[in-house]
């Protein structure tokens, strides 16, 4: 005759050994599967790392001036002995405090740049400055203002100088730049750095040349960074950093993680029913 309760002991004490096998096979596996998606390569977080290509001897650093494109706002002050004759010449955008310039402000007190590349201005006209520098926008307004006013000077600022930050930046938007130049490294620490899962190696730099839209790829891990064309920032940049591989399946990851603690509980309880 068979010993019915043996045999149940038995297959209780065989079904409890394979759930608490099952139950640390999975603590093992939930171990693993944070401790590899949870961290970043120390590597891949550390910028300008040292590189043999680094320091070209042959780069200069001589940058060529940005050249007036349309939508751009300027900023022109005409300073005289005769303030009162001269006032008709200036827009004033904010008394001073540039940091309180919103950029409405700018677009309906500025000197906006129209379709066909030229601003107008009182008295002495239309002024055409697409393709130009500030310096040569100051001489060619400076050539007419001398034709009216002794003794005026002339003086041109870029007035919506901006920088545009997208993907895995820490203060991603748009920045305005009160300043005559900036460079990849000033930006970055402008906006705050990157992200823990910003694509270091690979950042993207959008600029409009001509009328098209040019593209430049960079890489802030490497030391010859500094030695890129497009180190310097020209107004309205905008620079791109895309999150890299491990960040996408990160935000997929969550369910799977819960479903495996889940499963994990149900066998203990599982396991702790049969053994009682």
């Amino acid at each position: 005759m068979i010993n019915v309760g043996l045999f149940a002991t038995k297959e209780s004490y065989y079904t409890s050994k394979f759930m608490m096998k099952n139950i640390k096979t999975l603590f093992i596996f939930n171990a693993l599967f944070f401790g590899l998606f949870s961290c970043v390569r120390y590597k891949n977080t550390i910028l300008l790392n040292n590189h043999k290509s680094a320091y070209d001897s042959s780069f200069s650093q001589n940058v060529s001036p940005y050249k007036i494109q349309n939508n751009d706002v300027l900023e022109i002050d005409v300073a005289s002995t005769d303030a009162a004759s001269m006032s008709i010449f200036t827009k004033s955008l904010g008394g001073g405090n540039m940091s309180s310039i919103s950029e409405s402000s700018l677009y309906m007190k500025g000197y906006v740049v129209d379709g066909q590349g030229k601003i107008s201005i009182p008295v002495l006209g239309d002024v055409f400055v697409a393709g130009k520098t500030k310096n040569e926008i100051k001489d060619s307004i400076q050539l007419r203002i001398n034709k009216y006013f002794k003794y005026a000077t002339v003086d041109v600022k870029m007035a919506s100088y901006r920088l545009s930050f997208l993907g895995e930046i820490k203060n991603s938007g748009t920045q305005m730049i009160y300043r005559e130049n900036i460079n990849l490294i000033e930006a970055l620490a402008l906006c705050g750095g990157f992200t823990e899962v910003a694509k270091r190696d690979k950042v993207k730099i959008l600029r409009k040349i001509n009328g098209k839209t040019e593209i430049r790829i960079v890489d802030f891990t490497k030391e010859n960074l500094i030695n890129h064309e497009w180190y310097q920032l020209m107004p309205n940049d905008v620079i791109y950093v895309e999150p890299i591989r491990l960040s996408t399946f990160r935000s997929n990851s969550t369910s799977l993680s819960f479903t495996l603690s889940a499963l994990s509980v149900l066998l203990l309880l599982f396991s702790l029913t049969n053994r009682n």
